[in-house]
């Protein structure tokens, strides 16, 4: 390795070391003090860099925002899918829809700004949301998968659009939530839980009459 190449790994490691410090005072401010209240020369000071360097790494508030966001749900949507219980599919689900509405509640205010910002947001956010829908919604239809393949739906249930249509009941219970700030978990579930024990419940009925079908 020449010298020039040894100056500039050190030189990424560096960008990559201020990157990290800046996102990680982004973090503890956005969640301390929320969106509006936090401020970018509070983050700055907070990583210990100047205004420069913040604006050098994310393009403004709002790009640290989504960054923050989406790293949280990243961490925490996608661990509570990793800890389901092994239970029935109706309690998996709610076991889910109650993990996220806590995770948006102690999000604060800032949560449900993002929230809000995510629904319309364009670009590199809006590629890491849809990105990260997909793959929820994947998760969510291997719960039906396995629920299918103990007998607890129809054998004809397609999960991939049970998935779908139970994380479009996920979403509303978050629409619900962030009428009120700080968001709130008790609404969501209450506008939320209802509707996938219903489509559930759809998913179950006939079962057997299904099954006899296939047999003859």
């Amino acid at each position: 390795m020449t010298g020039a190449d040894n100056s500039k790994g050190v030189r990424e490691q560096g960008r990559r070391e201020t990157h990290a410090r800046i996102f990680e005072a982004a973090r503890e401010v956005f969640l301390e003090k929320g969106f509006d209240k936090g401020t970018v020369r509070e983050i700055a000071a907070r990583a210990g860099v100047g205004l420069g360097s913040v604006n050098l790494h994310f393009k403004d508030k709002t790009s640290l925002m989504h960054a923050v966001f989406y790293d949280e749900i990243e961490r925490k949507s996608f661990a509570a899918l990793e800890s389901v219980p092994d239970a029935p599919l109706d309690a998996q689900l709610e076991f889910l829809l109650e993990r996220e509405y806590d995770f948006y509640g102690h999000g604060g205010a800032v949560f449900v700004h993002a929230v809000k910002a995510s629904f319309f947001v364009g670009g590199r956010w809006g590629e890491r949301y849809e990105e990260q829908a997909d793959r929820y919604i994947r998760e969510l239809a291997k719960l039906f998968d396995a629920a299918r393949e103990r007998g607890e739906i129809r054998g004809d249930a397609d999960s991939e659009i049970a998935a779908m249509s139970c994380f479009s009941h996920y979403m509303f219970g978050i629409v619900v939530g962030v009428q009120v700030e700080p968001f709130s978990g008790e609404r969501a579930m209450q506008a939320a839980l209802p509707m996938v024990r219903q489509l559930v419940e759809g998913l179950r009925a006939g079962i057997a009459n299904t099954e006899a079908g296939h047999e003859s």
